[in-house]
């Protein structure tokens, strides 16, 4: 059995889907301060908490039943970490400790953590081997976080990966799929078009082609099966797990371009646009080369960038 935690939400629900798909029995631990039950089967056995009370959540579960856990829980906004930082230290590191604490004390052999390419700041091209250089509140935490799992299995104590992805997007075909992220680009486009508004661009004097932001996009449900694929790796072979991976498509894609996608959803031909100056936090280009232990496993994005946001706006609730 693998622990989920924050498997309500937006990824955590299509992490949850590519598990239960792949036979695996899975338990949510969710305190649903954003995510929601109704994004999970009925079947799925939900335990609503924070992190750092997963001892009592969870001391039903009969000894030696999880085999790992995949630890997915909280706060991923690198704007408002600059407005709010104690609530993601708190949040992220915190509750992450107490977890890994928990965690080691019941003999839990695998732990794959949900990092982030925050942790690289701005990097074209970005590899694991590279420096980190995170520039918000969010990639310190993230990148805190992989130092405190990536101390933990040094000891021995667990087999530890964190997975750095890039921008989330896509939606698979079950109720409140899509990303709901106010902040978040494909959403917050989406939604300025569901309400005939226009779609607003922090940024566009950025040394890029276009002067927007450079991003990569990964589809969820391509996400989902790669943290599946990395949980069977541990289970399998652990000592061929390293103990970062890059979870990306290595497209570099600009803002502008997204917003172009997003416009051909307008029932109009004509694309409203508004540029404002960019938010604090916000690096010119981030985009990551795939790790090519994905590939040797057997695992390749299915999903193209404009599927992705179609599916965006087919899921829209």
């Amino acid at each position: 059995m693998w622990l989920v935690t924050g498997g309500c939400g937006y990824i955590g629900s299509h992490v949850v889907r590519s598990f239960t798909e792949h036979g695996e029995e899975v338990v949510v631990l969710d305190d649903l301060s954003t995510g929601t039950a109704e994004r999970l089967p009925l079947a799925i056995d939900v335990r609503i908490a924070r992190c750092s009370d997963a001892a009592n959540a969870l001391s039903d579960l009969p000894p030696d039943s999880l085999e790992g856990v995949v630890h997915l829980a909280g706060m991923k906004d690198p704007r408002a970490s600059m407005r709010e930082p104690l609530n993601y230290w708190r949040s992220n590191v915190a509750e992450s400790l107490s977890l890994l604490e928990w965690a080691t004390s019941m003999g839990i052999r695998n732990f794959i953590f949900s990092s982030s390419s925050s942790v690289y700041g701005p990097r074209p091209n970005a590899q694991t081997t590279d420096s980190p250089n995170p520039v918000s509140t969010y990639g310190f935490t993230k990148l805190t976080c992989e130092r405190m799992l990536g101390s933990v299995a040094h000891t021995g104590a667990l087999n530890g990966v964190s997975l750095r992805y890039f921008n989330v997007v896509g939606a698979g075909d079950f109720a409140a799929s899509a990303d709901t992220g106010a902040d978040n680009v494909v959403p917050r486009f989406a939604n300025a078009i569901r309400n005939d508004e226009p779609l607003t661009i922090y940024g566009f004097q950025f040394p890029t082609p276009d002067g927007t932001c450079i991003r990569d996009y990964i589809d969820v449900r391509d996400l989902a099966d790669a943290h599946w694929l990395v949980a069977n790796q541990l289970r399998s072979q652990p000592n061929s797990v390293p103990r970062v991976i890059n979870v990306s498509r290595g497209i570099p894609v600009s803002v502008l371009e997204i917003a172009k996608l997003a416009e051909g959803h307008r029932n109009e031909s004509t694309s409203r646009l508004v540029l404002v100056d960019p938010a604090p936090g916000d690096p010119a280009v981030v985009f990551g080369e795939m790790s090519a232990c994905l590939a040797e496993w057997g695992w390749s994005p299915r999903y193209s960038l404009d599927q992705s946001i179609s599916d965006h706006f087919s899921r829209m609730g």
